[in-house]
């Protein structure tokens, strides 16, 4: 605590020694470098500090290049690499300054500055083989890979012995020859470079990830990067595994790898961005969407970043529409595909009067609370998506409910569903939509009503109807009650839709709901696994939804947290000023 109150000390008057417009320079870097010691890393007080006396004496370079380093800590790459290319036009004939500035573009991927700053240093340096090799790195993302061979002849006359710089500029003929797509070329080239490199760890992982990338070759890739240990697992390394497990399918592994890259390497934004890659082709969008953010955040050189991660939110959107409409299908009860009707009870069940059961479900279905709220944590797939989500739940009995839908703790979408009006606020797009329940059959086809949601969450029979004269399935291992007759359902009679409701085995409780249809292909089954009681209401604690169709099959689960019942709370969604209609 002591050592604490002292630091605290120190910075404020260290800030106001950096500030003086009278102390010499050389004293105030003397205070910076005692900041640095007390403080390292990601840190404010540093920034500040070093923001302060860069401010006054921005023409210095050691000054400049403490404030580069700093504001990489930060990662403020970008601003970084401005106040670096400065200090290098400041300082024309410091081949450090150059140098530095080389290093942040290359290293952050910025291959247009380090194309156009290398051939800038060269008109200083042209001597300095490190700036051809530069020059041409650069080259390569600029299309122009002639003059990229070129500038590595030009560079070549400067190198003389040296073989590991020699091993380096061979290593870089193999990524223009690659990048040419004569693949030949650039493995001949390759291989010459591990013959002469003595240290070969940047060989090894640039090799495997231009044979990943090309999709070549990926078994003498898998050994180069069999070859490389810690700490040469650079981020050529992760970013090679990445690309094998792309393009062989294996998602998880490269997922697991990539995760591990993250951690291990400092400049890591291109491995977000590929393991966004990973997790959009193994479908779960959402997870793909916030390491593609997380690339953003750590200023990422991807200029096509900010398009695709806006395709995939209009994705999301598209699939959060799908997950809507999936419990609307279900709730109203409009299709399904007829199925045997024995379930999986394998012990045979007293017999029970019909009178009974549909007494039972009758009383269950008046057995509606007036005030409900729940948090569903949930996971949708399909063929195509796996989305992982959480959902706040308030409900004001036959009135409204109010949903919030979040991603990675992120509110996303906020929702009110009343009997009147569906409002959806998307957070992601700053847009909404509100339209009346008539838009959903007008849309989909499908007669939306609001309580039948509010019945698919409490567990109550679906669509329920006093008036509907209900028969008992003979089904010696269930309690099944059917909107219509057995043999109807295997004639597959013109009704347009045949509910089944099976009761738990003391027949207190709904265990399932199966929705047929005889006119379509497609099946519903909703389950619940277990109740608990709440407020003298038989709550579910977990349940899912399967829906069969003749191209797909869709699922989704929920899991019931902190329930309560009869609890008041405030059902509130405001639209901000700001926000447009939804496209």
């Amino acid at each position: 605590m002591f050592e604490e109150e002292r630091y605290a000390d120190y910075t404020t008057l260290a800030m106001k020694l950096l500030d003086s417009e009278t102390l010499p320079l050389q004293e105030k870097l003397v205070v910076f470098e005692r900041l640095s010691e007390i403080y390292t890393g990601k840190n404010e007080s540093l920034l500040k500090a070093s923001q302060l006396i860069y401010d006054k004496h921005s023409k210095d370079f050691e000054v400049a290049k403490n404030h580069v380093l700093i504001l990489i800590e930060n990662q403020q790459t970008k601003k970084a690499l401005e106040i670096a290319r400065k200090a290098a036009n400041a300082n024309k004939e410091n081949y450090h300054a150059w140098r530095l500035a080389l290093n942040i573009a290359s290293t952050y991927w910025d291959y247009a500055v380090l194309f156009e700053d290398a051939k800038k240093a060269l008109e200083f340096f042209p001597t300095m083989p490190r700036l051809y090799f530069d020059a041409a790195k650069g080259a390569i993302y600029a299309k122009k890979l002639n003059e990229a061979i070129e500038l590595l002849a030009a560079g070549e006359l400067y190198i003389l012995d040296d073989r590991q710089a020699g091993a380096l500029y061979d290593m870089r003929k193999g990524e223009i020859y690659f990048a040419k797509k004569e693949y030949k070329k650039g493995i001949i080239a390759f291989e010459s470079a591990l013959n002469k490199a003595k240290n070969k760890s940047a060989v090894y992982s640039t090799y495997a990830l231009e044979l990943s990338k090309a999709n070549i070759a990926t078994e003498v890739a898998e050994n180069l990067l069999s070859e490389l240990k810690n700490p040469d697992q650079d981020r050529n390394y992760f970013l090679a595994h990445g690309y094998l497990s792309l393009h062989s399918k294996n998602y998880d592994f490269g997922i697991s790898l990539l995760n591990e890259g993250v951690k291990a390497t400092f400049n890591n934004a291109e491995i977000f961005d590929l393991l966004g890659d990973l997790y959009f082709r193994k479908g779960a969008i959402d997870k793909a969407i916030e390491a593609w953010e997380e690339a953003m955040v750590l200023e990422s050189r991807n200029k096509n970043l900010s398009q695709k991660i806006k395709e995939k939110n209009i994705m999301l959107q598209s699939t959060i529409k799908s997950i809507l409409i999936f419990i609307a299908i279900v709730t109203l009860a409009s299709c399904g595909r007829s199925k045997d009707l024995h379930e999986e009870n394998a012990i045979k069940l007293p017999k029970v009067k019909e009178e009974l059961l549909i007494s039972r479900l009758d009383s269950l279905s008046e057995n509606r609370p007036d005030h409900f709220y729940t948090k569903l944590s949930s996971k949708y797939s399909d063929s195509k998506y796996n989305v992982s989500f959480k959902t706040s739940i308030r409900m004001r009995s036959d009135s409204a409910l109010h949903a919030l839908i979040t991603f990675a703790r992120i509110p996303i979408y906020n929702t009110m569903v009343t009997p009147d009006t569906l409002t959806m606020v998307d957070k992601r797009n700053n847009c909404y939509m509100k339209e009346g329940m008539e838009y959903l059959k007008t849309t989909f086809g499908v007669d939306f009503k609001h309580e039948n949601i509010e019945e698919l969450i409490l567990g109550m029979p679906i669509a329920w109807d006093d008036e509907i004269a209900y028969n008992q399935v003979k089904d010696p291992y269930n309690y099944v009650i059917s909107s219509t007759s057995k043999r109807r359902i295997r004639r597959q009679d013109s009704e347009d839709f045949i509910i089944r409701y099976f009761l738990s085995n003391d027949t207190r409780t709904l265990r399932k709901t199966i929705i047929d249809s005889p006119k379509d292909t497609t099946s519903i089954t909703i389950n619940y696994y277990g109740r608990e009681l709440v407020n003298g209401f038989n709550i579910p604690t977990e349940g899912d939804i399967k829906v069969d169709t003749p191209n797909d099959e869709l699922f989704i689960d929920f899991k019931y947290n902190k329930t309560s019942v009869n609890d008041p709370r405030v059902l509130y969604l405001a639209i901000p000023k700001r926000y447009d209609r939804c496209e």
